[in-house]
């Protein structure tokens, strides 16, 4: 996954908007603008969206995707339905005692 700065040169270039264009937008130099796009000034969450909201796009488009755990599991979402029916009908009628491991885990 490229860097945040790498993402929005590329989304950038997609809206056919210059760096002088964007830093206008931002009341900054087109100087300060470049080093952010080339990753030399840290952004905060604030000027990620600021940049977001420029280019019409989401500000978790330009952000890198986290290397674990809070992505939705599709696969997981779409048999739960059906896991949680069976479950349902096996326990009917007897005492609720559930192994923790007949409880589906959505990060797999």
């Amino acid at each position: 996954m490229p860097p945040v700065g790498e993402n929005i040169r590329l989304a950038r270039i997609r809206k056919k908007l210059s760096q002088q264009n964007m830093a206008d937008e931002l009341n900054i130099t087109q100087a300060a603008y470049s080093k952010l796009e080339r990753d030399e000034t840290k952004m905060d969450i604030d000027r990620i969206y600021e940049i977001a909201e420029i280019l019409e796009m989401s500000p978790f488009d330009l952000m890198p995707k986290p290397k674990y755990g809070l992505s939705i599991n599709l696969n997981f979402l779409e048999g739960l339905p059906n896991r949680l029916r069976n479950l349902w009908k096996r326990l009917r009628g007897r005492p609720v005692d559930i192994e923790l491991s007949e409880i589906p885990n959505p990060l797999e």
